[in-house]
Order: C-alpha cells, then sequence, then structure tokens
C-alpha cells in the first residue's frame, strides 16, 4: 500500500458499508432508497482496493454513457479527493478512464455501445450502477466478460432503486438467494452522512405522496401504475409487538391455494380496534400440511373465527368433499367469508384510514388507525403498498402479480365481516347480511359482526 493515511477510514464509510469490505462473492446486489449512500459506498470500496491491491481492471457501467458523468464519475473522483490520493491517479475526463500509478484502471462505459465493452479485455470487477436500467441479458452479457484468472476472486456490484416489483433483478437475487451473492438493503436512514435538509426532505413524502416514499425513501420494491392502498404508511400502521391480552378476541382469515398458504391472526380490543399480530405466509402446502402448519402457529390461541374465501366450499367430484371438509377434518372449522371484491376492498380502507388524534400523554397531534400489525407480518407489511389498482377498475385491486394478492385477500376477508365501527357502511348491513346468507348452507348461520 502506498503512504496513505487510512486511519481514519472507519469514520469516513457508513457502518452498512463494512459488510462488503472483506467480502469477495461474486454479486454484490445494493438496494436502497434515495440518499441511502449506496453508490457512495461503493466507490469508496472500489477506490480502496485500486490503492491497495494490484490487478484490478473495473468496469463501471450504466445503460446510457453520458449519465455516468455526473453519477459514477464524479463519485469515484470525489472519493479519490477524500481519501488525500489523488496524486497516485491519473484522471482523463475526455474518455472518463481513471488509472492508478500500479496499473489499476477504472473503465466507465455505457451499454449504449456494447462493441467498445467487448474489446476491453482482463476485466476483473464491474460496478453496475441504476443496474434497474439494464435487461437480463445485459447481465447475462457482462458475465460472460467476467471471466478468465485473477489475483483476487472476480466480483459484480450491482447498485439501484426498487423501481418496480416485476422487475428481474427481484426474480435473480431476492426471491430466490443466491449462494454467491450479498445482499444489501439500505435507506436514507442508513446513511450517517446525509444532511438534517435531505432527511427533512424525504421524509414529508410520508404525507405528500406516501407511495413515492415508500419506494424511493424506504427502499420498497415500487409497481408500475396506482397504487391501491395509499393510506397505508409504515410509520402509522407498523407498531411495537405488545402481549395480546386474552380478554381481546382473536380472529384468523386465510387464503389458500396450492400457490400460497397466506394467513393472518388478528386480535380485536374492546374499543374495536384491530391488531395483525402474526402472519404465515407459504407455498406448496396440501390442506392437511396447511392446516398443521396453522394450528402449529396458533400456539393455543383462542380463536373465535377462521375466515375464509367461499370457493373453500366447492366440491370436488371425485371426492364429493370440499376444501373447507378437509379443514374441519384436520381440525379447523372454516366461516364462509364475503367474497365481493370492491366493496371488501373499501372495508379494507376504513380499517386502515388514518385520522388525526391527540396523545393521551403528550397532547401532541398524531395519525392514527384503527387497524395496526407487528412487525412480524413482514409480507402483509410489503404487499399493501405495492399492490396497484386495476387497470379497468379504478375500484378494485389489479390480480396481479399474484405474489402481491395472497395476504391482501386474507385481510379483505377479515375486513368485509368484522366492520370497521367508526365507517359509514352502518347502512348497508341488512343488505350484506341477506347477500351472505342466501350464499350460506341452512345449517350455517352468517353473521355480520360489528
Amino acid at each position: 500500500m502506498y503512504n496513505i493515511d487510512f486511519s481514519r477510514l472507519k469514520e469516513m464509510i457508513n457502518p452498512w458499508v463494512g459488510r462488503i469490505w472483506n467480502n469477495r462473492e461474486r454479486y454484490v446486489v445494493c438496494k436502497g432508497g434515495g440518499g441511502s449512500g449506496k453508490s457512495f459506498g461503493i466507490a469508496q470500496l472500489l477506490v480502496y482496493r485500486m490503492i491497495a491491491e494490484e490487478g484490478h481492471t473495473v468496469l463501471v457501467l450504466r445503460k446510457v454513457a453520458n449519465s455516468l458523468r455526473e453519477s459514477c464519475f464524479s463519485l469515484l473522483k470525489e472519493t479519490i479527493y477524500s481519501y488525500g490520493c489523488d496524486s497516485l491517479f491519473t484522471i482523463n475526463k475526455s474518455d472518463m478512464s481513471i488509472e492508478c500509478i500500479n496499473g489499476n484502471r477504472f473503465i466507465l462505459r455505457g451499454l449504449d455501445d456494447v462493441e467498445k465493452i467487448k474489446s476491453i479485455n482482463g476485466i476483473t470487477d464491474i460496478w453496475i450502477e441504476e443496474a434497474s436500467e439494464l435487461a437480463i441479458e445485459d447481465l447475462n452479457q457482462l458475465n460472460i466478460r467476467l471471466r478468465g484468472r485473477s489475483k483476487f476472486p472476480k466480483q459484480m456490484f450491482l447498485t439501484f432503486n426498487p423501481t418496480y416489483i416485476t422487475h428481474w433483478l427481484k426474480s435473480e437475487f431476492f426471491d430466490t438467494r443466491k449462494d454467491n451473492a450479498l445482499i444489501i438493503e439500505t435507506t436514507y436512514k442508513d446513511n450517517k452522512f446525509l444532511d438534517a435538509e435531505a432527511c427533512r426532505v424525504l421524509e414529508e413524502f410520508k404525507d405528500t405522496d406516501p407511495y413515492f416514499y415508500m419506494v424511493y425513501a424506504l427502499g420498497h420494491w415500487g409497481i408500475t401504475g396506482g397504487n391501491y392502498f395509499r393510506e397505508f404508511r409504515d410509520d402509522i400502521h407498523v407498531m411495537k409487538p405488545f402481549d395480546i391480552p386474552e380478554h381481546w378476541t382473536r380472529y384468523v382469515a386465510l387464503d389458500y391455494g396450492l400457490d400460497m398458504l397466506a394467513v393472518l391472526w388478528i386480535a380485536v380490543d374492546t374499543h374495536k380496534k384491530a391488531y395483525i399480530y402474526r402472519e404465515l405466509y407459504e407455498s406448496n402446502l396440501i390442506i392437511s400440511d396447511a392446516t398443521k402448519k396453522i394450528l402449529i402457529a396458533n400456539n393455543g390461541d383462542k380463536i373465535k373465527t377462521y375466515y375464509a374465501p367461499p370457493d373453500l366450499w366447492n366440491r370436488r367430484q371425485e371426492s364429493g368433499k370440499s376444501a373447507s371438509d378437509i379443514f374441519y377434518d384436520n381440525g379447523i372449522r372454516l366461516f364462509k367469508s364475503n367474497n365481493d371484491r370492491v366493496q371488501g376492498w373499501y372495508n379494507v380502507k376504513e380499517w386502515i384510514r388514518p385520522y388525526d388524534t391527540k396523545d393521551e400523554q403528550t397532547g401532541e397531534e398524531i395519525k392514527e388507525s384503527n387497524m395496526k400489525m407487528f412487525p412480524c407480518c413482514k409480507n402483509l407489511i410489503r404487499c399493501m403498498p405495492q399492490i396497484q389498482t386495476d387497470a379497468t377498475d379504478p375500484n378494485d385491486l389489479a390480480n396481479t402479480p399474484h405474489e402481491l394478492t395472497h395476504i391482501l385477500d386474507g385481510l379483505r376477508y377479515f375486513c368485509s365481516m368484522i366492520i370497521n365501527p367508526s365507517s359509514n357502511l352502518v347502512k348497508e348491513k341488512k343488505q350484506l347480511v341477506w347477500a351472505l346468507r342466501t350464499e350460506e348452507p341452512k345449517n350455517q348461520n352468517i353473521v355480520m359482526e360489528w
């Protein structure tokens, strides 16, 4: 190493960067919101390795070459100056290349000029900034370029904002985790260098554009189009867990299919506020196994009612039994929920609708909701802000991607049967009760609960 003082290095980097500093996995995938410092953290690591390790040729990419000058090229120069090692580097502004006196090089290119990339030999590392701009075919081509012998394991660094949930990055690295990939997820809260004004700008989106806040501030996967549950906010609806009192009424709502079993445990207090305190989310379970999973997760809770969709009462021709019959045979008696989609989503919106109130201890004005959830309900928390409005019916949810819909359907079944007392839906009580009773077998009474 050259005579560069790195004694204050830990003070110069964000704590999360320490996770990637000595990592040599094939892929380092950094997903994060705006202002999280993910790109700067990668720049800090790569410049350090340029000085400390010989034998690096780092290809830095974006989809369009012109966008590199004000992003990665600028970050790399800033990092070199912050380390006080600019005397070790030759910076060529015209072709955006940076060379260390030990022969290591940064080469910045855009994928809009693929032929130039093909002519670069000896690539040891690749940094893809705004990786969400690329197609999966681009990644495959770059993997081919990252080959051959080198002193250190070859690595690919991907930094991006999670713009939409159907992107190949999610299926490639997040839905099924690779053994040779390190996944880093950050938000502006993980950036100790972000100034107070920048934090304030991001946090204001909580009120002005909650969806933008969830994607670009909190780094949740986004969805193209308009999100349906704009009422949902982490800071209002997700709360610190507590012990549920024994006398509170507890319910379970579930959606079942071989593709996914989605189950929610919900407690209602004496003031008719609902708390979702547990979830189960698992695929490829036959009904007998699904029932066992539910009973184990239930852990002895006294459940008043298990709500489920009406299609579980459809009888199978080969056996004469319905799915609800098989649930019953395995120890769970299901209760048929109303399956009116639009009215059901309206009910969910009423439950999660934020309203202004005062903190009982401080007297401070705060936002409150009649439905909250514990952090362990991670799939519900993940899916609710991401699901979009149906393209043909603004009153309904889109039924794709299916990975988002199951847990929300389960919530709808509960909200369709346990009506939020503060909502203006009481006038529809008789109509809904009548509609439900006409669908039910004579030996099962249907009662809307309030």
